[in-house]
């Protein structure tokens, strides 16, 4: 019975072999429409049909005895057997063949296998067939708390209501078992291994060629050999053998394009290959079309085409990292302009943010009292940082320009010499006269002032001026270094020195403002002045008054570049020096308790100028 199963086995192995790789191969051909001419093999079909069939197969019959009720006896089942099939040309017993002498009398029967003749004794086939291990004694087993012992019965954990059902026989089990294996292997691709046994004795030294023959004969090794050297070494469908070879040509890379049929790129492979098709020469080919594949005879043609494949690796992997990289610095570039995009619009917000808040600060800034002075400027961001100190300029040039649009004309024009006077002192002196009124004629204060009035329109009618820019009473410096109370007239033309001794006469001749080259001054309060001359000895005198000298310095500068473009040369000396009879001297101040007025004197070889304690 054992021998049985196992020979059903290979029988059962043998056709699926059978119908895979000899029987399905050749039909494959025919319905790809491929020229072929059949190779006959042997089909073991009839063998298992002789063993499985439902009703007239052996193991169905043994089935219907091992149900019987009664004593039923293995010769019983031989009976049975030689009814059914006797006349079955691969089977045979001592009951349908007399003539036969090697089989036993109601105990033998011979099957005709692929592999060759088997005879088998029916004693213990009903026995071995029979399971008389019911299904509940499985499920005890199942449930037992042993895990070996429990994997052994997997069957136990079938539903209860199958426990008084009777169980299958061993034959119908090994049948069903085979059909699931070969339905599991029909769904495979299968790769064969034949082991062939060169003697019967497991030797390795002796080797029987009848013994080898036989074994290749019914293995149908010769049959697969023909159908293999007949056919194709590979085939393929159309879309798969396009998909991996299109990148060898240039017509299907990177798609093909011409027509919608993807047997056409095909086509085109090949031509590109050089590969003759079997359309063409029947005799020789490379390749055959069939409906849905393609057929490649040789294994050297796959092989090329395998290597062109692998030849145009380096080019695909090239130009994979070209547009890889490309994609890469496209993302990079994409997230850099978002980047930019999203810092430009961050900063606008900031930027209108702070103009909001700005123009919210300085909405009323007319109306302020100070015009803006003490309001909070907002932080501005850090690009318009350059931009906000441009705002305060122009915030201080309104105001200034508002504050000075509110004064009179006389005050706008004392604020521009007052503005001229701090350009000129502001880095020697922190006091020169900018707190008080900057008149002009300060000649008036003269107790003589009616002769003096007098005199001035005389030398105006005289000298043809216009315009009395600044008069003060000074102490002038002779050449002689004593000390000459005069009034000082500056015009837009001349300085003119007025002796009011004698009538505010004018001097020996004016003084003409080209001829001033600059003026020297003192850090201190004395009201000094050193006019220095381009020609003649330098003008050294005591403005009288607080800091009326800077007044008259600032009126020298604007005149001498109204008049000639050139700036006025003003020094701030402790000492300052001027020039009498081409000779240098300076002018030392000292105080002096007894002292009414401003007086020169000399002193060694420079002049004092000695000034009264409260001066």
């Amino acid at each position: 019975f054992e021998q049985l199963c196992i020979n059903y086995c290979n029988e059962k192995l043998q056709q699926l072999f059978i119908e895979l790789v000899l029987q399905r191969e050749q039909e494959e051909y025919r319905n790809e429409g491929i020229v072929w001419k059949d190779v006959n093999f042997f089909n073991n079909k009839v063998i298992c049909d002789l063993v499985e069939e439902n009703t007239k197969g052996i193991l169905a019959i043994l089935d219907e005895k091992c149900l019987m009720v009664g004593d039923i006896k293995d010769r019983d089942f031989l009976f049975h057997l030689d009814r059914v099939v006797g006349k079955h040309e691969h089977y045979s017993s001592r009951q349908t063949d007399s003539a036969d002498k090697e089989l036993r009398r109601d105990a033998d029967f011979r099957l005709k296998h692929f592999a060759g003749d088997v005879v088998y004794c029916v004693d213990g086939f009903i026995e071995k067939n029979k399971d008389t291990l019911f299904q509940d004694l499985k499920r005890l087993l199942f449930s037992s708390k042993h895990a070996v012992l429990s994997s052994m019965w997997e069957d136990g954990k079938l539903d209860i209501r199958a426990v008084t059902k009777r169980p299958i026989t061993a034959g119908k089990s090994f049948k069903q078992s085979m059909n699931e294996l070969v339905q599991q292997l029909s769904r495979k691709e299968p790769f064969y291994v034949r082991c062939i046994k060169p003697n019967e004795k497991k030797s390795p030294q002796e080797f029987r060629d009848s013994r080898v023959v036989h074994q290749i004969r019914y293995l149908g090794l010769v049959e697969n050999v023909r159908v293999r050297r007949a056919g194709y070494a590979n085939r393929q469908t159309f879309e798969h053998f396009y998909q991996r070879y299109k990148m060898i040509c240039a017509e299907t890379w990177p798609n093909w394009k011409k027509t919608r049929d993807i047997k056409d790129a095909v086509h085109a492979l090949c031509a590109d290959a050089h590969l003759v098709e079997a359309a063409k020469n029947a005799q020789t080919h490379d390749v055959a079309f069939g409906r849905t594949k393609l057929f490649i005879s040789k294994p050297q043609t796959l092989a090329l085409l395998e290597q062109r494949r692998r030849e145009r690796f380096p080019a695909l992997v090239t130009m994979l990292q070209t547009h890889w990289r490309a994609w890469l610095a496209r993302r990079y570039f994409r997230r850099l302009r978002a980047i930019f995009f999203i810092k430009q619009c961050y900063k606008k917000y900031k930027t209108r943010r702070f103009f909001r808040v700005l123009f919210g600060t300085f909405k009323d800034v007319r109306n302020h009292p100070k015009l803006g002075v003490g309001l909070p400027w907002p932080e501005p961001p850090l690009v318009l940082r350059p931009f906000i100190r441009y705002c305060r300029l122009i915030h201080s040039t309104w105001r200034a320009h508002t504050i000075v649009a509110r004064l009179s004309e006389e005050q706008q024009k004392e604020m521009r010499l007052k503005i001229i006077g701090l350009v000129l002192c502001y880095k020697y002196r922190n006091d020169w006269g900018y707190r008080r009124a900057w008149k002009g004629d300060y000649a008036r204060e003269h107790p003589l002032a009616d002769q003096y009035t007098q005199a001035l329109d005389k030398l105006q009618r005289d000298l043809h001026f216009k315009h009395v820019l600044f008069t003060a009473v000074v102490m002038k410096m002779a050449t002689t270094s004593k000390t000459q109370e005069r009034v000082l007239v500056l015009t837009e033309r001349f300085m003119l020195k007025l002796d009011p001794t004698k009538h505010f006469k004018m001097g020996s001749h004016p003084v003409p403002l080209g001829d001033i080259v600059g003026v020297s001054l003192t850090t201190g309060v004395d009201g000094l002045l050193v006019v220095h001359m381009q020609k003649d000895n330098d003008v050294v005198f005591v403005v009288k008054g607080s800091q009326r000298n800077v007044e008259l310095t600032v009126w020298l500068t604007q005149m001498l570049f109204r008049l000639f473009g050139r700036v006025l040369k003003v020094q701030f000396q402790d000492t300052p020096a001027f020039k009498h009879k081409n000779k240098t001297s300076s002018i030392s101040i000292v105080r002096a308790d007894g002292a009414a007025e401003p007086a020169f004197a000399k002193s060694g070889a420079g002049v004092q100028l000695q000034l009264p304690s409260q001066y």
